[in-house]
């Protein structure tokens, strides 16, 4: 019991922290580009909701290498010196998020 009431608590943390994160970056945006109306907002707060439910079964490693694979778009061999991992790993973390993804799509992964 103490264990399923911690990850929830953790869970909660992340998720606000998550929501948090997002609302300051909106806010500090200040370019016309970035500008969005509230509706936009809630979307993209949607959005991001969705790809932490999406990926909320990786774990923390697997996780930030797919991120830094479609976000920053950054190389194997880049990622796995980030992480302090090998390349070979890095290229099955950033497969298990795509896999991930596939799966919260309904998209049968490729053989």
């Amino acid at each position: 019991m103490t264990t399923i009431s911690q990850r929830i608590v953790y869970e909660i943390w992340r998720r606000r922290d998550l929501e948090q994160a997002c609302l300051q970056a909106l806010e500090h945006s200040s370019s016309e580009q970035y500008a969005s109306s509230p509706e936009d907002q809630m979307l993209l707060l949607e959005a991001l909701r969705a790809m932490d439910r999406t990926l909320a079964g990786l774990s923390s490693r697997e996780c930030a290498a797919f991120l830094l694979y479609k976000l920053d778009d950054l190389t194997y061999p880049e990622i796995a010196r980030q992480l302090g991992i090998s390349a070979s790993v890095a290229r099955r973390y950033v497969a298990k998020g795509l896999l991930q993804c596939y799966k919260a799509c309904s998209f049968a992964p490729l053989a």
